[in-house]
């Protein structure tokens, strides 16, 4: 297995953002793929236009807050 950086493209309600992303890849039996996010990447649900709505939901929660910032970690698997 190795870890490698590469840029995600995410895209969420129509709006397409690049993310960086360190990852680790390590190759399974039956040429498969696995790979990890070795840190979560961070959305900011500012940058999708999901502040809006982000509120709404802090409202009908009754909460004091809702992070804007969000960690996301994946796990992929590919087969070839």
């Amino acid at each position: 297995s190795f870890k490698t950086s590469l840029e995600l493209q995410t895209s969420l309600h129509g709006i397409s953002q690049d993310i960086p992303a360190n990852v680790q890849v390590t190759k399974l039996l039956n040429n498969q793929l696995l790979v990890n996010s070795v840190k979560p990447i961070i959305i900011n649900v500012n940058s999708y236009k999901l502040a809006e709505g982000i509120e709404k939901l802090r409202k009908i929660a009754k909460l004091p807050s809702i992070s804007a910032v969000v960690p996301v970690t994946f796990n992929l698997l590919f087969n070839q």
